[in-house]
């Protein structure tokens, strides 16, 4: 609370940042700063995929990279009947976006340019020709279609 650094109250202090009395005092009070939290590392729940997805899905993927996970759980429910159902479809879809993301095929990159009719060229040839009317020999961007006057 930057305002109780600068001499204020813990009332004034507190209204300014817009918090409770209490949550300023709690603030002060502690050693850290409020909501820092370790991230976790560990799973909530077992992995679902976890038996089928190296063995099973990735080689699939590896051969078509184009198929969707609704593809790839249809291929798990035809082949363990009873043992995936939809439940898993977002886990699945999880997984096929990073292994896209880090294995699958490149996209195509394609910059859009939209350039307005003739602006770049009235710039370009004015202030290059502007150069040559004004006598400028020495510039360093000359005109193909006009010889260079020494």
């Amino acid at each position: 609370m930057q305002h109780r650094q600068q001499g204020m109250t813990q009332e004034i202090a507190a209204a300014k940042s817009a918090i409770s009395t209490r949550t300023a005092r709690r603030i002060e009070q502690s050693n850290t700063l409020p909501r820092t939290k370790a991230d976790r590392d560990w799973r909530t729940r077992e992995d679902p995929l976890e038996a089928v997805w190296e063995t099973e899905l990735v080689v699939l993927l590896n051969a078509k990279p184009d198929l969707t996970p609704i593809t790839l759980l249809e291929h798990l429910q035809a082949h363990y009947p009873d043992q995936y159902d939809q439940r898993v479809l977002r886990t699945l879809q999880r997984r096929v976006k990073q292994w896209k993301a880090l294995h699958g095929p490149e996209k195509e990159v394609i910059f859009r340019q939209q350039a307005q009719a003739g602006e770049c060229k009235k710039i370009c040839v004015s202030g290059i020709l502007s150069m040559y009317l004004k006598g400028i020999k020495n510039a360093s961007i000359r005109p193909a279609y006009r010889p260079v006057i020494s």
